[in-house]
C-alpha cells in the first residue's frame, strides 16, 4: 500500500492547460477509501483527469492515472471506460496498491492494459505539464518513468 509513501494528487485543469494539487482527505472522501463517496468541491460535470504521484526518499516512483466521469455534484458517476468487469477492477485495484511487481504482476497489469487500451492516459497536451507539476524528480527505472515513456509514445502515434 501506499499509507507509508508520498501521494500527491494532480487534478488536469484544461482550461488552463496545468495540473493543480488536490488535497489528499478530498481525494480520500471522493474515492470513499473509509466511507461513503462526496463529491469534489469546485468541479463541474464532466470527464476529468487525475494523477496520483506516488513519492518516496524524495523520487517520484509511480504515477496512477485516473479519469473519471464527474456527476453534477462532484460526486464519481458510472463509467467503464475501460470494458472491465468487476474482476478486472478488483485486479487492478491490488496491482497499483503494490510498491514492488513479480513478473506475474506485470504480465496481469499488461493484460489489463490490453484489454482496456489507453483509456486512463491523460490528454498528450497534459504530460509535459504533469513532469513540471510532479512533486520530485522521477526515479530512473520505475514505474513513474515507464508510465511516462508510454504516454509518450502512445502520444506520439
Amino acid at each position: 500500500m501506499i499509507d507509508d509513501l508520498e501521494a500527491t494528487v494532480l487534478h488536469w485543469v484544461e482550461d488552463h492547460s496545468h495540473w493543480e494539487g488536490v488535497p489528499w482527505e478530498d481525494w480520500k472522501n471522493f474515492v470513499g477509501i473509509l466511507a461513503s463517496s462526496v463529491g469534489l468541491p469546485g468541479l463541474s460535470a464532466g470527464v476529468h483527469h487525475f494523477a496520483i504521484a506516488v513519492s518516496e526518499n524524495g523520487e517520484t516512483l509511480n504515477i496512477i492515472p485516473h479519469k473519471v466521469l464527474l456527476q453534477d455534484d462532484g460526486r464519481r458517476g458510472p463509467d467503464n471506460f475501460a470494458g472491465w468487469t468487476r474482476e478486472d477492477y478488483a485486479e487492478n485495484r491490488r496491482l497499483y496498491g503494490l510498491r514492488k511487481m513479480t513478473k506475474v504482476d506485470e504480465r496481469s497489469l499488461a493484460a489489463l492494459r490490453a484489454k482496456g487500451g489507453r483509456w486512463y492516459d491523460p490528454p498528450p497536451d497534459s504530460i509535459a505539464p504533469l513532469r513540471q507539476a510532479l512533486p520530485y524528480l522521477v526515479q530512473v527505472g520505475s514505474a513513474a518513468e515507464r508510465f511516462l515513456l508510454e504516454v509518450g509514445q502512445a502520444s506520439a502515434a
